[in-house]
């Protein structure tokens, strides 16, 4: 994720909320989501597209520790199954 969008983004998810990157379903990289106020459908694009750049060169991101409102928001989109973590990794 992109210090511009982590940075437009100060109000989304819980304090241990964090972006991971897997390879092979191993962690190898992970950033923090900001904590305070409500996600929205721009974080969801921003989500959505560091998604889909990772599965271009073979990697998987998920969403980890994330806040009720943040789930709920990428179940009504579809994508909650594709970027919420499971408890011991990628789903």
């Amino acid at each position: 994720m992109s210090s511009t969008v982590a940075a437009r983004h100060h109000t989304v998810c819980a304090e241990s909320a964090r972006l991971v990157l897997f390879a092979r379903g191993r962690e190898i990289a992970s950033w923090p989501l900001p904590a305070d106020g409500r996600p929205d459908l721009e974080l969801v694009d921003a989500l959505a597209r560091c998604e889909l750049a990772a599965r271009r060169v073979g990697y998987d991101v998920r969403v980890q520790g994330a806040r009720h409102d943040l789930v709920e928001l990428l179940e009504f989109v579809g994508l909650r199954d594709l970027l919420i973590a499971g408890p011991t990794g990628p789903l």
